[in-house]
């Protein structure tokens, strides 16, 4: 999972330490601070749509090459997907 920055298998569940390689590039992606692009979607809209939990949606996601950001909505930050391709459907 390193190309997201997550270190393999230091996510073990709900409430722990998500270990993150952090460079400049996860910085950008990560930090809070990109630009929402239109063809984003959320993680967790994607969650339910798909009935798939937060770790399975995110390892589907780099599977696919999708790139993942952290994006600040108003006061939260949340996790969204810029699809590689038109289309993120697992």
């Amino acid at each position: 999972m390193l190309s997201m920055g997550l270190l393999q298998r230091k996510h073990t569940g709900d409430q722990k330490a998500l270990w993150i390689v952090w460079t400049e590039e996860a910085e950008q992606r990560l930090g809070g601070q990109a630009s929402f692009d239109s063809r984003m979607t959320s993680v967790k809209s994607l969650c339910k749509l798909h009935g798939k939990t937060w770790e399975q949606v995110i390892r589907w996601c780099m599977e696919e090459g999708h790139q993942i950001y952290r994006l600040r909505r108003g006061t939260t930050l949340r996790f969204y997907v810029l699809p590689a391709s038109c289309s993120l459907q697992p």
